[in-house]
């Protein structure tokens, strides 16, 4: 059984780190890329490139930090303490946080102003952090 868990903690682990590395290879290599196709083609929108750019990367902030949360519970998980207060507790995190996110993007989605309210979203979920 112990080392069903080791197994399990080792494969969630390098899960985690797989979808890192997608992430990075999506926040820093596609969406800079597709941005300049877009100013290459609209030459028009050449001064909105950076400030996209960095709202896209802003976005990254609560995925990695899900990300960190998910390596603490694979922690647990190998050292047989999956079901313990201390993994309660990043689950329920993770969870309210979620949540939280799901309820400003409704808000936000459902309001007049889609920028304003975006970059409102944004500051909120980093702050819930």
């Amino acid at each position: 059984r112990d080392m069903e868990q080791k197994a399990l903690a080792t494969w969630l682990k390098i899960i985690i780190i797989g979808v890192g590395i997608c992430g990075l290879v999506v926040y820093f290599i596609v969406f800079p890329s597709y941005g300049q196709s877009i100013v290459n083609d609209y030459p028009e929108f050449a001064n909105r490139f950076l400030p996209w750019l960095a709202f896209l990367w802003i976005t990254a902030i609560p995925c990695y930090a899900a990300l960190v949360f998910g390596w603490k519970i694979a922690v647990n998980i190998g050292r047989d303490k999956s079901f313990s207060n201390y993994a309660e507790v990043f689950i329920t995190w993770v969870y309210m946080r979620s949540l939280l996110i799901m309820i400003e993007m409704g808000r936000a989605y459902c309001s007049g102003s889609p920028f304003l309210n975006h970059y409102f979203l944004y500051i909120g979920i980093v702050l819930s952090l």
